[in-house]
């Protein structure tokens, strides 16, 4: 047998743990569960989904599987975004495109499958909810009256809170000159007037799903011998 010298077989045992340690780690994947730094692009037409166990979608945004006609005629794909709840059913969606020119239509829907909220593509602002008109009598010899020269309330509305300012129409009528209004929401003054009201105020103390009461007031002043008022519009604004 010939000699082979130490330092050749030293570096033969060196090459076949080099080679055990690139074999091993080419049988490792890296972790595909996280992205600590870029961009995560899907083009040419994907989508990215999020899946429950039992294959209920719960998630998607890019090709939502439907197609609209673009500017040319031709069939395209649509692109979106679908949130549903556990049972599959869509709570908030953004997609149906008309066509090329249309936008799509941002749509949250109640656990019944209605349409409580949605934006009106075409002229802007809310398709739904449909805001209710507020209707008054227009004669103010019928509408509530004072004789008093001290504050007298005349209405009141009861508002529960969902934004933090309140839109206010109301009016004024006199038997002779002066008379003069003031609203109080809460017991706290936050607005007089010699004429009507018609502006936006801040709910004081604002908390969100509160109940207010807000009162439309009035009082003699100067010659006037009674003072009519009516609230024409009271609404929470953003």
């Amino acid at each position: 047998m010939p000699h082979i010298p130490q330092d050749v077989l030293d570096r033969i045992a060196a090459l076949e743990r080099q080679i055990k340690q690139l074999a091993g780690r080419a049988q490792i994947r890296p972790a595909l569960n996280q992205v600590l730094s870029g961009d995560v692009v899907v083009g040419e037409g994907g989508q990215l989904k999020v899946k429950a166990a039992t294959g209920v979608e719960h998630f998607r945004v890019g090709h939502l599987g439907t197609f609209y006609t673009d500017e040319n005629g031709e069939t395209a794909r649509e692109f979106g975004t679908i949130i549903r709840r556990r049972d599959g059913s869509i709570a908030l969606s953004i997609w149906n495109g008309q066509d090329a020119t249309n936008p799509q239509v941002m749509r949250i829907i109640d656990a019944k499958g209605n349409e409580i909220i949605a934006e009106n593509i075409e002229q802007g602002g809310l398709h739904r909810p449909h805001g209710a008109q507020a209707w008054f009598d227009i004669q103010p010899g019928r509408w509530p009256k004072t004789e008093s020269w001290s504050w007298e309330t005349l209405q009141e509305a009861h508002i529960e809170t969902e934004h933090g300012k309140v839109r206010i129409f109301a009016q004024k009528a006199t038997v002779g000159s002066g008379g003069e209004l003031r609203l109080v929401i809460n017991d706290q003054e936050i607005a007089k007037s010699d004429g009507g009201f018609d502006d936006t105020y801040a709910i004081p103390n604002f908390e969100f799903g509160a109940l207010v009461a807000v009162q439309l007031q009035a009082r003699r002043t100067g010659a006037a011998e009674a003072v009519w008022a009516t609230f024409c519009r009271v609404h929470c604004v953003g």
